[in-house]
């Protein structure tokens, strides 16, 4: 089968027809174009034996075809070079190398620009972005009912909904339209047709639908069904990405953006990074800062969750290892408010520790403060500050629970002079003794004293030679104060006085060389035993300026004696017996009277009168005869009365005179 008269000529005058019809030339395009194709499928199918748009017909095509005119200007001879080319039996195979490498080079670049670095990537974009325009391009063809195009201007109203039906307007844009001949029209739906549409309309909304209103109403009429704007999947410079818009500084529901100085700026209110999975690890190559705005005066807080710890896993092998520098620290408030390191266990808990240093291969506590603030260290603690150190609690040397303010469990050895300000006061050691030398420029200042108040001062030695405290001055102890021995009931405390040269003055008392002297006031007892319990082992010489050897004492018979002569200038009461033995009773007084209230009993062999002058009397005091006696009255009363053994009266005077 053959269609001879489907030729370039005949195309050529289908043509003109066609611009003898006044169409537009896209509509003479699109119709010559329709021919093209099914000349091909004619020649495909073997019907048309020649297709008369063939490249070898250029004179039979529309001069008004770009094509043609291209291939007429084409010099005859490059054209005939073609033809030979065309003609050989590898022009296919060397056309699809062609083909082949210019794919194989359109891959590559197209995976370049892919997978290239994105700093190379970035650099092809302009430093400050800019949001395109949002409009939609729309084309349409505008009949009457009759399928007849409408070419005349007509008003039409463009609405953007959420829904397929029903709802609300999200953007609404009008605008007077003149399709072409066949009713053909486009335009810019935000652009030359209402105002540009809102971008929330496409980052909010999961579909739009287009909804078209033609004419003036009250006769417009509501074009249905509404039309989907479909998305597009890529594009260069999109507005948003997955309906979220980028932004600089970042806030919610943004894309974070890189701005011109390298920053990444997030605006919103306490902002959180965060990895769902895994470790999440920010590496600088230069180094890492992590600071907070200038001028903000905000916290940095790191805080793990849970059971989790704050590690710092360091490697360098010189330097400071960990370094805290503030140069504005202590600037102002007090010294328990400013605090270069801090920190604070918010619980009652013991088991832990506030500070653990440790080192070696394998871990070996260095320095460790416990959670009631005790220190411990593994070497040496040295105070190399020029100040004075402070202890609040007990320091102990050799133990661990001291009971004084400094205890020393040991040996306390003083190998070196120490001078005491500018007084040239010096402690030092001399055979084991500590000394004070060259005291006499002290200035007795109660800083300058040696002080026991409430503590004990305790020598520990070996069960060896005494332990000695030499004092070179005046040693003082405060009042309520003493020396005392406190180990065991057979301590001795010695005052030794034979080497004693100066005096040890206690106030009221003074120790002189060999001698204990009470300085008191008269009136105030100068000794005073403070206890029921007997002094034994007393042993004085001298008392009051007399020999011991005139002391009325009591002997080991419980028998009273003295040495000497026994001087009494008041009463002598004795309620026993009075013995006096081998001896004799001298009345020194020009008279002496015994008052008894009893009966008085001489039991003796003799009871004489030595003093050949001397008188006795019995009822009176002034005796005028050897023996005299006065009555108590003048009666028959015995004056004197003399009795046998046998107790008969043999001679008796009576106070009356008479004699029985």
């Amino acid at each position: 089968m053959s269609l001879p008269r489907i030729t370039s000529k005949a195309i050529k005058e289908y043509q003109e027809y066609l611009e003898s019809l006044n169409l537009s030339p896209s509509t003479i395009k699109r119709k010559v174009f329709a021919l093209r194709k099914f000349c091909s499928f004619l020649e495909t199918e073997k019907i048309l034996e020649k297709n008369p748009f063939s490249i070898s017909e250029k004179e039979s095509l529309p001069k008004n075809n770009l094509f043609g005119k291209v291939q007429a200007l084409i010099p005859q001879p490059i054209h005939n070079t073609y033809k030979t080319y065309s003609s050989l039996a590898i022009t296919k195979y060397i056309n699809t190398a062609i083909l082949i490498v210019f794919s194989i080079g359109l891959g590559i670049g197209l995976y370049n620009q892919l997978t290239g670095p994105k700093a190379e990537l970035a650099s092809a974009y302009p430093t400050s972005l800019t949001a395109p325009k949002r409009y939609l391009s729309f084309q349409g063809r505008l009949t009457d009912t009759s399928g007849n195009p409408i070419s005349v201007a007509t008003d039409f109203q463009f609405d953007l909904y959420n829904v397929s039906v029903g709802g609300t307007s999200l953007w609404t844009g009008s605008c007077s339209i003149s399709p072409d001949q066949d009713g053909i029209f486009s335009t810019k739906l935000g652009s030359d047709c209402g105002s540009e549409v809102g971008s929330s309309v496409f980052s909010e909304n999961q579909e739009i639908w287009l909804e078209i209103t033609v004419g003036t109403s009250p006769s417009d009429e509501t074009l249905t069904p509404r039309i989907q704007i479909a998305t597009v999947g890529y594009a260069l410079n999109a507005e948003a990405l997955q309906g979220y818009p980028p932004a600089t500084p970042a806030t919610i529901n943004t894309i974070p953006v890189i701005d011109n100085s390298g920053n990444l700026v997030i605006g919103s209110a306490s902002p959180t990074i965060q990895s769902t999975s895994g470790t999440f690890a920010i590496e600088g190559n230069a180094g890492l800062i992590l600071q907070t705005a200038s001028g903000s005066d905000a916290n940095i807080t790191l805080a793990p969750n849970g059971d989790g710890v704050l590690n710092l896993t360091l490697s360098s092998g010189t330097g400071h290892a960990i370094n805290a520098t503030n140069s504005n620290i202590g600037a102002s408030g007090g010294k328990e408010a400013n605090t270069l390191y801090y920190g604070y266990v918010g619980n009652d808990n013991t088991n832990y520790n506030l500070l653990k240093l440790e080192s070696g291969s394998s871990k070996d506590a260095k320095f460790t403060v416990d959670n009631a603030g005790n220190a411990s260290a593994a070497g040496i603690l040295k105070m190399l500050g020029a100040g004075d150190n402070y202890f609040a609690g007990n320091v102990g040397i050799g133990t661990t629970a001291p009971s004084a303010t400094l205890d020393i469990a040991g040996n306390l050895e003083i190998n070196t002079v120490v001078s005491v300000s500018d007084n040239n006061a010096v402690l030092t050691t001399d055979s084991g003794i500590v000394k004070y030398i060259d005291t006499t420029a002290w200035d007795k200042n109660a800083s300058d004293d040696v002080s026991l108040a409430s503590v004990n001062w305790i020598l520990a030695g070996d069960s060896g030679p005494a332990q000695t405290i030499n004092v070179g001055n005046t040693a003082t102890i405060a009042g309520g104060s003493g020396i005392a021995s406190v180990t065991s009931a057979t301590d001795t405390i010695t005052l030794s006085l034979d080497s004693l040269t100066g005096n040890w003055d206690a106030g009221g008392y003074e120790i002189r060389s060999n001698t204990f002297q009470s300085d008191v006031a008269t009136g105030t007892a100068p000794l005073i035993v403070a206890s029921t319990t007997l002094v034994t082992n007393l042993n004085a010489d001298l008392l009051d300026g007399i020999s011991s050897a005139a002391f009325l004492r009591s002997n080991a018979s419980d028998e009273f004696e003295t040495g000497n002569t026994l001087t009494m200038t008041g009463t002598l009461d004795v309620n026993g017996d009075l013995s006096i033995a081998d001896t004799s009773i001298a009345l020194d007084g020009a008279s002496t009277n015994f008052a008894t209230t009893g009966n008085l009993s001489f039991n003796t062999n003799q009871l004489f009168v030595a003093q050949a002058n001397g008188n006795i009397g019995i009822g009176t005091t002034a005796p005028g005869a050897k023996l005299e006696i006065i009555g108590a009255g003048t009666g028959a009363t015995f004056s004197l009365r003399l009795k046998n053994s046998a107790g008969a009266d043999k001679v008796a005077f009576l106070d009356n005179g008479n004699v029985g």
